[in-house]
């Protein structure tokens, strides 16, 4: 997620880069002859091949301000038609553009026609899902066989760090990155995944430069955080060399300062408005922790997080909505209102990028929480309005964070790190209790069932069915009840602890429903096929042919409990059901982490299953991505489970 948050702190860190307007830009070369380039039969085999990825950051010393401009140039051969889609048009994100210096594209033919843009055909679309402005151009002319080359240059607000990803999906076979700075500004760089360290090729400290030929493709595999895995390189400007002195740049004790300055950054009128609420609330008798609860459920029962909407808590009160930095506002001010001592936590969705302790890359930064300095693993997510005090967002766990405690006075700084602990897998449960019955006629299955899901399960259907119109609600609904079948009826249908605040004490989401199916009976002479797995739903499966790249990471921890109970119909038998026993188990220096477990009994006309499915940890080493994988294709394979009624003699 993009968030407001960001962009308020970076914007106050720029007192040291003081913009300019005018500046000298550098463009990289185009092809002086438009030929296409000779691939090798490996690149040819691939659906698209960026031939060149260039990527310039340049930084100029202005009159008493900085000026700071980025170049792109790229050239990608299409071999597939599937791909084309991919790459004629291009858009260019102007979030802190000033100015679109210059623009330029050509496809080249395999016969060798070239086409240029059109320039006049450069649209601006508008705060494109709350995440900024976006100039698109189409790439007219490109073709399977063919090559596309493009370059455009900005005129930037300076940014003091930046991340760039080289690799994708497709392979890249030269990249070049380079800053090109002044003499009194001083960067540092980091790079990951692969990607070279950025050398210094000037001796002066002005001219970074890394090149990489032959970066592979990365195909995107389940059960990873692919965008985190990929080779990119961050850069952050650490200091400026004024007339006498040098001024700090970036580091956590300027994130720390900036951070906390600007979350509370609130005004009398604002401290009174809190103490109006706390009026209301009537809590003074509580304990601390009560106290936070009841302040959580209070903000987020009536006031809307919203990305466009303020973070003035001036324009908060009145409208009753906020973005990250409004809702991360409204929580400090309460807290302070009541005298209760917070941290501030921040740190990265992993799924996008890891958190580094050893280097400040702020826009890397995601999310803004509180936690409790006498309240071990507590979390609140201002923005997250069916969390409640508890885990953290599975995002930001298994990473680490800076956290910084709150403190009277600016000078009296303190920050540290912290590794957010998974939540464990029994705060996460899935318990399934379905009973399944024949019609009389044998031409359908009809579903008894009761959901109980806790955790994260849990805060998400509280989520969807509070934001969700009533159409999506309804699809939601159906779409628990009746995954992976084809033809379902929802007879009636039970919510209960619906409700956002009964997340709190992680109090499970229950779904009590009947369905009817026909896809549950199959008939087979005088005989009928139970298709018995598919009560559990659709599950996930992994049969890729590849060999397996990257490191497994689930969601979280979790646990699955189901209790199957078939009603034999009378004057039936259920023929062979040893299928139905299971048990498959990774075990990791003799502790099961994970397993897929099943077993039967018969009894009292019914047959009886129950299952146990587990996963005690989100991460696991790729060396045993094959028992693994085991464990997740055994539930693929239970979905898949019948049993044959057999008629009586």
């Amino acid at each position: 997620m993009k968030n407001h948050l960001k962009l308020t702190v970076i914007l106050s860190f720029l007192t040291l880069l003081t913009c300019a307007q005018d500046g000298n830009y550098t463009a990289f070369p185009l092809k002086e002859i438009p030929v296409l380039d000779e691939i090798s039969e490996a690149e040819s085999d691939e659906p698209a091949v960026i031939l060149k990825d260039y990527r310039l950051y340049e930084y100029e010393m202005g009159y008493n301000a900085v000026l700071m401009s980025k170049t792109v140039y790229k050239n990608i051969r299409i071999n597939e038609e599937k791909v084309l889609d991919e790459f004629n048009k291009i858009a260019i994100p102007m979030n802190g553009v000033k100015n679109v210096v210059s623009v330029y594209a050509r496809t080249i033919g395999p016969d060798g026609k070239v086409v240029e843009m059109n320039k006049s055909i450069l649209k601006e679309l508008t705060n494109i899902e709350g995440y900024g402005n976006y100039k698109v151009f189409a790439i007219e002319g490109a073709t399977v066989g063919g090559e596309i080359e493009y370059q455009y240059v900005l005129s930037m607000t300076p940014v003091m760090s930046r991340t760039e990803v080289f690799q994708g999906d497709y392979p890249v076979k030269q990249g070049y990155f380079e800053i090109r700075t002044h003499k009194k500004l001083n960067f540092e760089t980091r790079s990951y995944n692969g990607f070279p360290e950025l050398m210094d090729v000037d001796a002066k400290g002005t001219k970074y430069t890394a090149t990489i030929n032959d970066i592979p493709g990365m195909p995107e595999e389940q059960y990873s955080t692919f965008r985190a895995n990929l080779m990119k390189v961050s850069f952050a400007l650490t200091s400026k060399d004024d007339f006498l002195s040098t001024t700090p740049g970036l580091s956590w004790d300027k994130v720390q300062d900036n951070l906390y300055i600007t979350i509370n950054n609130i005004k009398q009128a604002d401290y009174t408005k809190a103490s109006k609420i706390k009026k209301e609330l009537n809590i003074d008798d509580l304990m601390p922790k009560e106290k936070i609860e009841a302040i959580e459920d209070y903000l987020k029962s009536n006031y809307t997080f919203n990305r466009n909407a303020s973070g003035e808590l001036k324009e908060v009160y009145k409208t009753k909505q906020a973005d990250q930095l409004g809702m991360s506002r409204l929580f400090a001010a309460m807290f302070q209102v009541y005298h209760i001592p917070y941290n501030l936590v921040i740190t990265s969705n992993r799924y996008y990028s890891k958190f580094d302790r050893d280097f400040p890359v702020w826009n890397d930064m995601d999310a803004v929480m509180f936690s409790f300095p006498e309240m071990d693993n507590l979390f609140i997510e201002p923005t997250e309005i069916a969390f409640r005090l508890g885990m953290a967002p599975y995002r930001y766990t298994n990473n680490d964070a800076l956290v910084i405690a709150r403190r009277d006075y600016p000078d009296n700084t303190s920050y540290h790190f912290e590794y957010l602990e998974p939540a464990k897998a029994e705060d996460n449960r899935v318990l399934k209790k379905i009973n399944l019955s024949l019609a009389d006629d044998f031409s359908s299955g009809i579903v008894d069932a009761i959901d109980s899901l806790t955790g994260y399960r849990a805060f998400s259907s509280r989520e969807i069915l509070c934001y969700a119109d009533e159409k999506n609600k309804k699809e939601f609904l159906k779409y628990m009840a009746s995954s992976g079948l084809e033809d379902a009826e929802v007879l009636n249908e039970e919510i209960l602890n619906e409700a956002p605040s009964k997340s709190l004490h992680n109090e499970p989401f229950i779904y009590n429903y009947k369905v009817r199916s026909r896809d549950f009976v199959e008939k087979a002479g005088n005989d009928y096929i139970v298709n018995i797995g598919k009560v559990i739903g659709k599950q996930s499966e992994l049969y890729q042919e590849r060999e397996r790249q990257q490191p497994i990471h689930m969601d979280h921890p979790i646990i699955y409990k189901y209790e199957i109970r078939l009603n034999i119909p009378e004057g039936y038998r259920i023929e062979s059901p040893d299928d139905l026993m299971m048990n498959h188990l990774l075990i990791e220096d003799s502790v099961t982490t994970a397993q897929f477990v099943s077993d039967y009994e018969i009894t009292d006309n019914q047959l009886i299953i129950r299952v146990i499915e587990l996963y005690t940890k989100n991460t696991f080493d790729v060396g045993i991505y094959d028992d693994f994988r085991k464990v997740i294709n055994a539930a693929s394979d239970f979905s898949k489970a019948k049993v044959l009624l057999v008629k009586n003699q």
